[in-house]
């Protein structure tokens, strides 16, 4: 997202404001681990993690946004709602994806919608491709990326697998996914 200006989306009955994350946001982003289930941790983290210092959350939200994109779904409050990002890998035309969203917020189509941001970014940056290494128990991050034709290799070091999709298909599918979910940009 190269525009910094937020923008207010609408997810049913619930409004958010889309923004990068910027380094003002590590105490939200703590509170918003805290806030999370420990299967929610588990699933986004691989493991179980019962806290997110102060050094973990200033490294999640001051990412270099020219390289890595880090976005944030927000109340109207500056809670998070949900957090999508990607880091590029080495190479420059692949980068890993990865989500969080709320207990509370599930099931609106936030994750889906922070991809296709993240997609439209993506792009702009020369970025072809997005993986992800996803537990087997992931529901919700797998039905994403099966939708999108991924297509998943098993990593020889960890034996995980790891989900790749191509930036170019999630943005031929997000306009479709985006009135399938009735989200709307409302500024």
């Amino acid at each position: 997202m190269t525009d910094p200006k937020p923008i207010c989306v609408r997810f049913g009955d619930v409004e958010a404001m889309l923004r990068p994350l910027c380094m003002s946001d590590a105490s939200a982003l703590q509170a918003f681990f805290r806030s999370h289930d420990p299967e929610t941790v588990r699933l986004r983290y691989g493991y179980p993690r019962k806290e997110m210092d102060d050094a973990a959350a200033a490294k999640l939200v001051g990412v270099d946004q020219r390289r890595d994109v880090a976005l944030g779904l927000f109340s109207r409050d500056d809670a998070f709602l949900a957090v999508g990002r990607y880091y590029q890998d080495p190479e420059g035309t692949g980068a890993e994806v990865a989500f969080v969203v709320g207990e509370m917020t599930r099931g609106l189509g936030m994750a889906g919608y922070l991809l296709g941001k993240l997609a439209c970014v993506a792009r702009e940056h020369g970025i072809e491709s997005f993986w992800a290494s996803v537990l087997d128990d992931n529901k919700p991050m797998l039905r994403i990326l099966h939708h999108l034709h991924d297509h998943a290799e098993t990593d020889p070091l960890t034996g995980e697998l790891v989900h790749r999709v191509l930036v170019s298909e999630v943005l031929r599918q997000w306009p479709d996914f985006l009135r399938f979910k009735g989200i709307q940009s409302i500024s």
